[in-house]
Protein backbone atom coordinates (compact mmCIF):
# COMPACT_ATOMS: atom_id res chain seq x y z
CA UNK A 1 0.00 0.00 0.00
CA UNK A 2 1.26 3.42 -0.78
CA UNK A 3 1.51 5.82 1.78
CA UNK A 4 -1.00 8.71 1.14
CA UNK A 5 0.64 11.61 -0.09
CA UNK A 6 1.62 14.21 2.36
CA UNK A 7 0.29 17.67 2.32
CA UNK A 8 2.59 20.34 0.96
CA UNK A 9 3.73 21.95 3.82
CA UNK A 10 1.99 25.61 4.95
CA UNK A 11 4.40 28.41 4.80
CA UNK A 12 4.61 29.23 8.07
CA UNK A 13 3.41 32.91 8.87
CA UNK A 14 6.04 35.41 10.70
CA UNK A 15 4.17 36.56 14.36
CA UNK A 16 3.16 39.88 14.47
CA UNK A 17 5.53 42.17 16.06
CA UNK A 18 4.56 45.10 18.78
CA UNK A 19 7.60 46.95 17.78
CA UNK A 20 5.42 49.26 15.48
CA UNK A 21 2.93 50.31 18.28
CA UNK A 22 5.95 50.73 21.11
CA UNK A 23 6.13 54.51 19.91
CA UNK A 24 2.61 55.35 19.08
CA UNK A 25 1.82 54.14 22.82
CA UNK A 26 5.11 55.87 23.99
CA UNK A 27 4.38 59.63 22.34
CA UNK A 28 1.05 59.09 23.20
CA UNK A 29 1.77 58.67 27.14
CA UNK A 30 4.28 61.86 26.22
CA UNK A 31 1.91 63.73 25.12
CA UNK A 32 -0.64 62.62 27.92
CA UNK A 33 2.18 63.53 30.50
CA UNK A 34 2.81 67.18 28.45
CA UNK A 35 -1.27 67.83 28.79
CA UNK A 36 -1.23 67.13 32.21
CA UNK A 37 1.78 69.19 33.39
CA UNK A 38 0.85 72.27 31.24
CA UNK A 39 -2.95 72.09 32.98
CA UNK A 40 -1.21 71.77 36.22
CA UNK A 41 1.21 75.26 35.55
CA UNK A 42 -1.57 77.03 34.52
CA UNK A 43 -3.43 76.05 37.87
CA UNK A 44 -1.04 77.58 39.84
CA UNK A 45 -0.60 80.61 37.59
CA UNK A 46 -4.11 81.04 38.19
CA UNK A 47 -3.71 80.49 41.63
CA UNK A 48 -0.59 82.59 42.42
CA UNK A 49 -2.47 85.30 40.36
CA UNK A 50 -5.35 85.38 42.80
CA UNK A 51 -3.03 85.23 46.00
CA UNK A 52 -1.34 88.01 44.86
CA UNK A 53 -3.41 90.84 44.11
CA UNK A 54 -2.13 93.62 41.70
CA UNK A 55 -0.98 96.86 42.51
CA UNK A 56 -2.03 98.63 39.92
CA UNK A 57 -5.16 97.54 40.37
CA UNK A 58 -4.86 98.98 43.93
CA UNK A 59 -3.86 102.12 42.68
CA UNK A 60 -6.42 102.49 40.84
CA UNK A 61 -9.15 101.79 43.98
CA UNK A 62 -6.74 104.51 45.47
CA UNK A 63 -7.15 107.14 42.88
CA UNK A 64 -10.66 106.75 42.47
CA UNK A 65 -11.19 107.09 46.09
CA UNK A 66 -9.28 110.28 46.42
CA UNK A 67 -11.07 111.64 43.37
CA UNK A 68 -14.37 110.75 45.15
CA UNK A 69 -13.18 112.47 47.95
CA UNK A 70 -11.80 116.05 46.55
CA UNK A 71 -15.70 115.92 44.34
CA UNK A 72 -17.66 115.87 47.72
CA UNK A 73 -15.38 117.89 48.98
CA UNK A 74 -15.81 120.79 46.09
CA UNK A 75 -19.44 120.47 45.97
CA UNK A 76 -19.73 120.97 49.21
CA UNK A 77 -17.88 124.07 49.30
CA UNK A 78 -18.85 125.30 45.40
CA UNK A 79 -18.58 129.05 45.59
CA UNK A 80 -21.10 128.64 42.44
CA UNK A 81 -24.15 126.82 43.86
CA UNK A 82 -27.35 127.68 41.95
CA UNK A 83 -30.68 126.15 43.24
CA UNK A 84 -34.19 125.95 42.15
CA UNK A 85 -36.34 128.05 44.59
CA UNK A 86 -39.19 125.89 45.60
CA UNK A 87 -40.84 126.12 48.64
CA UNK A 88 -38.75 127.28 51.62
CA UNK A 89 -35.35 127.05 50.05
CA UNK A 90 -34.60 130.35 49.40
CA UNK A 91 -35.67 131.16 53.12
CA UNK A 92 -33.38 128.66 54.45
CA UNK A 93 -30.54 129.71 52.57
CA UNK A 94 -31.19 132.96 53.80
CA UNK A 95 -31.69 132.45 57.42
CA UNK A 96 -28.31 130.31 56.87
CA UNK A 97 -26.55 133.59 55.90
CA UNK A 98 -27.98 135.26 58.92
CA UNK A 99 -26.64 133.00 61.29
CA UNK A 100 -23.28 133.03 59.46
CA UNK A 101 -23.90 137.11 59.99
CA UNK A 102 -24.22 136.64 63.76
CA UNK A 103 -21.28 134.48 63.89
CA UNK A 104 -18.90 137.72 62.43
CA UNK A 105 -20.70 140.19 64.82
CA UNK A 106 -19.78 138.48 67.70
CA UNK A 107 -16.08 137.66 66.22
CA UNK A 108 -15.43 140.80 65.70
CA UNK A 109 -17.26 141.28 69.34
CA UNK A 110 -15.30 139.29 70.81
CA UNK A 111 -11.58 140.80 69.06
CA UNK A 112 -13.03 144.50 69.97
CA UNK A 113 -13.07 143.26 73.77
CA UNK A 114 -9.09 142.51 74.08
CA UNK A 115 -7.80 145.09 72.14
CA UNK A 116 -10.46 147.33 74.73
CA UNK A 117 -9.28 145.14 77.11
CA UNK A 118 -5.90 146.12 76.93
CA UNK A 119 -5.64 149.82 76.74
CA UNK A 120 -7.92 149.65 79.60
CA UNK A 121 -5.58 147.69 81.51
CA UNK A 122 -2.83 149.56 79.90
CA UNK A 123 -4.38 153.00 81.54
CA UNK A 124 -5.21 151.55 84.95
CA UNK A 125 -1.67 150.09 84.96
CA UNK A 126 -0.17 153.42 85.79
CA UNK A 127 -1.45 152.93 89.34
CA UNK A 128 -1.38 149.18 89.26
CA UNK A 129 1.59 147.26 87.71
CA UNK A 130 0.25 144.01 88.09
CA UNK A 131 -2.86 145.33 85.60
CA UNK A 132 -0.23 145.81 82.85
CA UNK A 133 1.59 142.24 83.40
CA UNK A 134 -1.81 140.29 82.66
CA UNK A 135 -2.74 143.41 79.54
CA UNK A 136 -1.02 142.10 76.82
CA UNK A 137 -1.82 137.98 77.09
CA UNK A 138 -5.50 138.23 78.09
CA UNK A 139 -5.89 140.78 75.20
CA UNK A 140 -4.22 138.20 72.42
CA UNK A 141 -6.11 135.53 74.09
CA UNK A 142 -9.43 137.22 73.79
CA UNK A 143 -8.81 138.35 70.07
CA UNK A 144 -7.65 134.88 69.00
CA UNK A 145 -10.84 133.34 70.48
CA UNK A 146 -12.81 136.35 68.59
CA UNK A 147 -10.71 134.93 65.41
CA UNK A 148 -11.84 130.86 66.02
CA UNK A 149 -15.57 131.92 66.60
CA UNK A 150 -15.62 133.52 62.76
CA UNK A 151 -13.78 130.29 61.59
CA UNK A 152 -16.08 128.54 63.13
CA UNK A 153 -18.94 130.40 61.75
CA UNK A 154 -17.60 129.71 58.38
CA UNK A 155 -17.48 125.98 58.75
CA UNK A 156 -21.15 126.22 60.20
CA UNK A 157 -22.43 127.84 57.43
CA UNK A 158 -21.06 126.00 54.76
CA UNK A 159 -21.57 122.63 56.47
CA UNK A 160 -25.91 124.00 56.79
CA UNK A 161 -25.89 124.70 52.85
CA UNK A 162 -24.56 121.03 52.27
CA UNK A 163 -26.92 119.58 54.49
CA UNK A 164 -29.68 121.52 53.26
CA UNK A 165 -29.19 120.81 49.71
CA UNK A 166 -29.50 117.12 50.10
CA UNK A 167 -32.60 117.85 52.28
CA UNK A 168 -31.36 117.58 55.86
CA UNK A 169 -29.75 119.98 59.08
CA UNK A 170 -27.20 119.54 61.70
CA UNK A 171 -28.46 121.04 64.90
CA UNK A 172 -25.54 123.18 66.40
CA UNK A 173 -24.69 121.91 69.92
CA UNK A 174 -20.72 121.32 70.23
CA UNK A 175 -20.00 124.69 68.76
CA UNK A 176 -23.01 126.13 70.81
CA UNK A 177 -21.12 124.15 73.97
CA UNK A 178 -17.42 125.82 72.91
CA UNK A 179 -18.53 129.47 72.48
CA UNK A 180 -20.41 129.22 75.57
CA UNK A 181 -17.34 127.93 77.57
CA UNK A 182 -15.03 130.31 75.71
CA UNK A 183 -16.93 133.28 76.97
CA UNK A 184 -17.43 132.16 80.57
CA UNK A 185 -13.59 131.47 80.31
CA UNK A 186 -12.82 135.48 79.25
CA UNK A 187 -15.04 136.35 81.48
CA UNK A 188 -13.92 134.63 84.71
CA UNK A 189 -10.48 135.77 83.56
CA UNK A 190 -11.09 139.26 83.79
CA UNK A 191 -13.31 139.28 87.24
CA UNK A 192 -10.09 136.99 88.56
CA UNK A 193 -7.30 139.61 87.51
CA UNK A 194 -9.32 142.33 88.57
CA UNK A 195 -9.79 141.01 91.96
CA UNK A 196 -6.43 139.21 92.35
CA UNK A 197 -4.85 142.68 91.47
CA UNK A 198 -6.74 145.08 93.56
CA UNK A 199 -5.37 147.49 95.93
Amino acid sequence: MDPLPSSPARPSSPEPTLHAEVPACKSQAEETARTEHDHHDGTSERASCAESPDPTAEGDTTQRRSQKGIRQLAQKFNPSLTLENSGSVARDHLASERTFLAYVRTSLTIASMGVALVQLFTIAGDKNQQLTRYSRPLGATIIIVGLCTLFLGVARYFTVQYALVVGMFPVARVSTILVAVALCAIITSIFGILLATRD
